[in-house]
């Protein structure tokens, strides 16, 4: 080949590599703007369908910018799980998470759901469990901002069905047991690495009765799995997953997240994300009318409240400042059909019939007076008219009854008397005792029409 042809041949190959190069490049960007085009139509749709505002007391002198620290109330509804369905649900579970980049942490705090405090908003004091009962993430917000004397900038919602999901979503998590104990048949061992699934999952953050701790014990596990499953979901690179997951959000989450805000997170605080801290509240079971609570000491209050507000950048205080009632008093959306009592897993609530007491029939042991005879009915003479109408009266346990028979061309035929013999009424069922022989039955007095005696 000459120096002239392989020059040629050298031209022809570079243009068709760079031709095949912007190919590439124009392939490439078109798929990046309709990946893009569809990824932010698919996060809209999934914003769409789990924003939602609420109004609530406003504690901040100023609104929330990138990198400052912010709090989240997480609850988790006891209506999506194991076929618990109630028309609204309570709050199984409450934490309070606030997030510091500057401090490089994220605090976890557990709300015991039978804590006995003000429910801000409906007028009385009961379980802050049941202010999402009464007035949902509005009043559990207020309720808890009141109780910690602390903001709350943003809620998430889940139902414990949908925790359920996001566990299985991210493709299950990866844990250590602390505690061995067997609950609805799921076995866990202490020190024993497992991967669960996200029944199994929440088996583990449910079980109460076998923990020495008792519902503290149970706390701990609720905020291992929360952390765990927030350190899944920042590591999630799979496009499969992401779409599992955005569909569990659609179906079982409400907040007041922003799907921007959501996705900032995980770049504006990776040094917060990386190191959790978590507390529980202390106090005591005690019974008020009856019913059980969790009663918090102020002083208790006030030490969980400086942990929050210390990762808040707030000023530490010696006293709660509580919410002025007056204020905020609304309207209920929801009436509280759940009666107040203790918890749903610390007593189970059965509505099995109660079959009422035996209570035996008083029998009559006086004896019964004869019926006085009645008198025969004297013969009706007969009629010589052609149309003849006969009166015949008829004797039926004491009462006279006249009834008309109408012949037509036929004399009458005079009636046979009738006598009718004493009778004695007794009671079906009862068995009645003899008179004494040395009784003297008076005759019973004979009775008019319309007040005869009812023997029982």
């Amino acid at each position: 080949m000459s120096r002239l042809e392989n020059h040629i041949h050298q031209k022809i190959q570079k243009n068709k590599r760079r031709k095949w190069t912007i190919f590439f490049i124009v392939l490439a960007a078109t798929l990046i703007t309709v990946t893009g085009a569809y990824i932010r139509a698919r996060l809209a749709k999934t914003e769409n369908s789990i924003h939602q505002k609420v109004e609530t007391v406003n504690l901040r002198d100023k609104q929330i910018k990138d990198n400052d620290s912010f709090s989240v109330l997480l609850l988790g509804i006891d209506n999506g799980a194991y076929g618990r369905g109630t028309e609204v649900g309570r709050s199984d579970t409450m934490l309070v998470v606030t997030v510091n980049e500057k401090l490089g942490k994220t605090t976890i705090i557990s709300i015991p759901r039978d804590s006995y405090t003000e429910i801000i908003g409906y007028g009385t004091n009961d379980k802050i469990n049941h202010a999402y009962a009464f007035g949902q993430e509005s009043m559990s917000i207020n309720s808890v901002q009141n109780m910690l004397n602390i903001p709350i900038d943003y809620y998430v919602t889940v139902d414990m069905g949908g925790l359920m999901g996001l566990v299985d979503a991210v493709g299950g998590l990866d844990i250590t047991p602390i505690l061995t104990f067997t609950y609805e048949g799921e076995s866990f061992t202490e020190g024993e690495f497992r991967h669960v699934d996200g029944e199994a999952a929440l088996r583990y953050a449910r079980m109460r009765y076998d923990d020495p701790e008792g519902d503290m014990g149970r706390q701990k596990r609720q905020q291992y799995v929360i952390q765990k499953l927030v350190e899944k979901l920042l590591n999630i690179s799979s496009v499969t997953r992401y779409e599992e997951i955005l569909k569990t959000l659609e179906n079982s989450v409400r907040t007041n997240f922003t799907i921007e805000k959501l996705l900032s997170v995980k770049n504006n605080y990776p040094k917060a994300l990386q190191n959790f801290e978590t507390d529980t509240i202390s106090g005591s079971g005690t019974m008020i009318g009856g019913i059980y609570y969790f009663v918090v000491p102020e002083e208790e209050k006030i030490r969980i409240s400086n942990v929050l507000r210390e990762n808040l950048e707030l000023e530490k205080v010696d006293t709660l400042k509580h919410i002025e009632t007056k204020e905020t008093q609304t309207v209920p959306n929801v009436e509280n059909h759940q009666p107040t009592n203790p918890s749903f897993y610390q007593e189970e609530i059965t509505d099995e019939y109660v079959e009422p007491a035996y209570v035996p029939p008083v029998e009559n042991t006086q004896p019964i007076a004869p019926v006085a005879p009645v008198a025969p009915v004297a013969p009706v003479t007969p009629s010589q008219s052609t149309t003849t109408t006969s009166s015949v009266q008829r004797v039926d346990d004491n009462k006279v009854e006249t009834t008309r028979n109408t012949q037509s061309n036929q004399p009458v035929q005079p009636s046979q008397p009738t006598t009718v013999a004493p009778t004695r009424t007794q009671p079906s069922s009862v068995e009645l005792a003899p008179a004494p022989s040395n009784t003297t039955i008076a005759p019973r007095p004979a009775q008019t029409e319309g007040n005869g005696t009812n023997n029982q």
